[in-house]
């Protein structure tokens, strides 16, 4: 029998206007991406060429690759299982090692020949998913398009690594939780239009509509000069109606405007109420605007969604506010598996012991923690419906404390809560409570040091990898416990410093009404071993070593150096090896526990003390604390003549009870960063023998897979995950790739877009007090590219590996934290101004642009004028 014709390349590639006009011949055809690109075409819009792959492909290729039970409809049945995880990753090898059936290959190479191999911007590969259900589209955050192809099999290659990465175990999880239950996957090849002046166009970004009103906001990529240009960067917005003016913008918006100069922002608004009209109020546009022949704008329709709105978070509702809950500062890219299953836990457990001890309960029906692409978010309404019956704490007292939303939402939540009845038969037994709980304090703290000091030394004495795996799983289980304690009583503690400075405020309102917020923290400060202060002034002493020993300090810029042994014998060796005894548990982002210490690899720290090296008026760490203490001592001295001689007393003890807190915090501090030191040992350790027993494990891998599951495998005596391992790391290779939520949302983070505030003046929580001018230094990464006395560092949330930079620096603004947050603590410990919980400061504020800082008010406030290197103290507590 002679084999059937091939059909023309036309019937397995058509073309995007031709799609999507048949009932048959739908969204669960061609994907809600390719359907609603093809009705704007026929609506007149200005759309890429492009060809659709249906989704009978996939279909075909997943039944020819996949052994059963392996296709999406039982991979969704089975997702957050370890079986479904392992068949997960089952099939998405299976799948990437299967090459494209001839057929395909072929109407590819010819649609190569006829239309695409003279397309000077490349060839772009989308995803578009296949499924019923208005919430498909949620599903699809995981898939990236592949950009710039320039021959056949690199486009062949592009759609057999979306079609595998469609079964990853992340995606799977995002089908069953939008309620897909019959998947498939479309493909878009489509030109790439030749600009570099890629935009959104939208009305809301989500349900919270984070840019508020009914405006058109055009949207455009920030500015990002990080070396991993891979990764996909956020948006920022401005209203269309502010486009066309002459207000001051951030470069990136700047150059969009000059693009559009001579009615292209007509046009643009043309376009949204034109692509309305095919799609619905609240359809989102990404476009490009290029020059057609005659030197005029065009704008181009790269990809449309009709429905942009993000499905809300496990556990809330349209109304919830939700902020990142982080243990420490906020890295660009998500959390590993391990640590985010680590953290999470030992988040729960802290909220819940400090809730406990003023015996508040979360309702059994909240849901107090979700998730958002590898990263944990906390519920803040549930939160502040558990402490309405907590004497003296008001909800604005909470969310000062806590952080991570913005004045206006502070407000707005505060009132919210503040309308929920008090129970006053509570209150002496919460007070009770509470007190109890201060007094058995000391005796945790004392029972749970020795107990990390005997596992410290255990490990110390013994190589892991010739223990039995279930002996294995069981140590780290016993590291995993002393992180989750040190949680525990971390958050008891701070819970009872919130207590304290409520109590001082409360005092010292009954005679002084306009009183600051921040006063019991305030004058609570000046305490001699906090962790973040003793860090800094070590750190400045080390520094002051290495000005001395010449030879020293010019070998750290040596690559080589990973050790003070590699140093040259001198007083810098020396003095960088006693540090490291006392601060080596520490690391560049020290809550990732992937991330190796700074006893291990203490290159970070080399690279702060070269950054610290080039500032010659570098303050040190005892000077700056001293100007705290005497702050701190005249601000006392203002109050105490307006109380009676009892109240002077009380205050006196509140505030001795409040500083011996801070003391045993640093204790639980440094226990919490040996504990985590001592679970990175353990899952090293496991990672090598996972490695020898298989040798294709990616190095590391370990890290990526949660606790949970370590434990589990290795106590099942098969501890085979190197396939799920592999699988991970692709999924974490797209969470990287997708822009950072926000630090704090309504429902839903907004969609990779950010409203940018044309005002010059930003609000925040003011935690340090003092008005401070200075240029701003944005600190993105690790650290930033360089640094002099008076900057202003802004980042998205405090480091607490960045302490040191306090030396030098005038203010710092931070995007997150709150009054209890580590670069609160510093700030106020280093007598330096600082606002915290500015919303995406670092995205509104320039590098080298001149700011004031005002931390009594909580104001950042952009001022003109020439500026000489060098910050001044313009009123309140000097920096210097």
């Amino acid at each position: 029998m002679a084999d059937a014709e091939p059909r023309p390349w036309t019937d397995v590639l058509r073309a995007l206007e031709e799609t999507g006009r048949r009932r048959r011949d739908g969204v669960r055809r061609i994907g809600r991406k390719a359907f609603t690109l093809a009705q704007l075409a026929r609506a007149g819009l200005s759309v890429p060429r492009a060809w659709v792959l249906d989704g009978r492909h996939f279909d075909a290729f997943v039944e020819r690759c996949l052994p059963a039970k392996h296709d999406l409809r039982a991979l969704i049945r089975l997702s957050g299982t370890y079986v479904g995880d392992e068949r997960c990753a089952r099939a998405y090898e299976e799948m990437l090692g299967e090459p494209l059936d001839d057929e395909l290959v072929d109407a590819i190479r010819a649609l190569w020949e006829q239309h695409l191999c003279d397309v000077p911007g490349g060839v772009a590969v989308r995803p578009s998913l296949a499924a019923t259900g208005a919430s498909s589209s949620v599903a699809m955050r995981h898939m990236h398009s592949v950009v710039g192809l320039r021959d056949v099999p690199s486009i062949a290659d592009a759609i057999r690594t979306l079609w595998a990465s469609s079964v990853v175990a992340s995606a799977v999880d995002g089908y069953a939780k939008a309620g897909l239950k019959d998947v498939s996957m479309a493909v878009l090849i489509q030109h790439v239009e030749p600009s570099s002046d890629i935009g959104l166009l939208t009305r809301i970004t989500g349900p919270s509509e984070p840019v508020g009103g009914a405006d058109w906001h055009l949207g455009v990529l920030q500015d990002d000069d990080r070396q991993d240009g891979w990764r996909r960067r956020a948006q920022l917005l401005l209203p269309l109606s502010v486009g066309d003016g002459d207000e001051d913008l951030p470069p990136p918006l700047e150059r969009m405007r000059a693009a559009l100069a001579g009615g292209g922002f007509d046009k643009v608004l043309e376009l949204g109420q034109q692509g309305e009209k095919a799609l619905g109020r609240g359809a989102m546009f990404q476009i490009a605007v290029t020059r057609n022949r005659d030197s005029d704008n065009q704008i181009v329709v790269l990809s449309a969604e009709d429905a942009p709105r993000w499905q809300t978070l496990a556990g809330g509702d349209d109304s919830t506010t939700w902020i990142e809950a982080t243990l420490g500062g906020r890295t660009p890219e998500p959390p590993t598996r391990l640590t985010r299953s680590i953290v999470e836990r030992v988040l729960e457990c802290a909220t819940h012991s400090a809730l406990e001890s003023f015996r508040c309960k979360i309702d059994s029906d909240a849901q107090l923690m979700s998730s958002w692409f590898g990263r944990s978010y906390l519920n803040l309404n549930a939160l502040l419906e558990s402490v309405t019956d907590i004497p003296l704490l008001t909800p604005e007292d909470l969310l000062y404390a806590v952080g991570g939303v913005g004045a206006d939402r502070l407000r707005t939540l505060a009132g919210r809560a503040a309308a929920t009845s008090r129970s006053r038969l509570r209150m002496p037994f919460i007070g009770g409570s509470a007190v109890m709980a201060q007094v058995a304090l000391q005796s945790d703290i004392t029972q749970l040091e020795r107990a990390i000091e005997v596992d410290a030394r255990d490990l110390a004495d013994m190589d892991l990898t010739l223990l039995p795996s279930d002996a294995m799983a069981t140590t780290l289980v016993s590291a995993q416990a002393l992180v989750e304690r040190c949680g525990e009583l971390w958050a008891k503690c701070a819970a009872g410093q919130l207590a304290h400075a409520l109590s001082v405020r409360a005092m010292l309102s009954r005679r002084l009404p306009d009183v600051d917020r921040h006063v019991g923290y305030s004058l609570s400060r000046g305490v001699a071993g906090v962790f973040t202060a003793s860090l800094a002034t070590h750190t400045g002493r080390l520094v002051d070593v290495f000005r001395q020993d010449a030879r020293a300090a010019a070998k750290l810029a040596d690559p080589g150096v990973r050790t003070p042994s590699d140093l040259p014998d001198g007083q810098g060796r020396g003095a960088l090896g006693q540090l490291l005894a006392r601060y080596g548990d520490l690391a560049a982002s020290p809550f990732e526990l992937s991330m190796p210490r700074w006893r291990q690899q203490p290159r970070h720290l080399l690279d702060m003390i070269l950054l610290l090296l080039t500032v010659p008026e570098l303050e040190r760490g005892e000077v700056k604390h001293r100007h705290a203490v005497v702050a701190a001592d005249e601000e006392l001295a203002r109050y105490e003549p307006e109380l009676g001689a009892v109240e002077r007393r009380l205050l006196r003890l509140l505030l001795d009870r409040s500083k011996d807190l801070s003391r045993r915090r640093a204790t639980i501090d440094r226990l919490l960063f040996r504990a985590l030191s001592l679970v990175h040992k353990v899952v090293g350790d496991i990672d090598r023998r996972l490695h020898r027993i298989d040798p294709e494990m990616p190095a590391g891998g370990a890290f990526h897979c949660s606790a949970q599951r370590l434990v589990a495998a290795l106590r099942s005596g098969r501890p085979e995950l190197s396939r799920v391992i592999r699988m991970r790391l692709t999924e974490r290779s797209q969470h990287r790739r997708a822009p950072a939520p926000p630090l704090g949302f309504v429902a839903s983070p907004p969609r990779g877009a950010i409203p940018i505030v044309t005002s010059d003046t930003l609000e925040g929580l003011g935690v340090s007090s003092g008005v401070v001018e200075g240029p701003v230094r944005i600190v993105r990464g690790a650290l930033p590219r360089e640094l002099a006395a008076g900057d202003v560092l802004v980042m998205p949330r405090f480091e607490l590996a960045l302490a040191p930079l306090c030396l030098a620096a005038g203010a710092i603004v931070c995007e997150g934290g709150g009054a209890l947050s580590f670069g609160a603590e510093l700030a106020r410990e280093m007598a330096v101004p600082a606002v915290m919980s500015v919303a995406n400061a670092a995205l509104h504020l320039r590098d080298g642009e001149l700011v004031r800082v005002d931390g009594r008010r909580g104001v950042v406030q952009r001022i003109g004028g020439e500026w000489s290197r060098g910050s001044r103290a313009v009123g309140g507590t000097p920096s210097r």
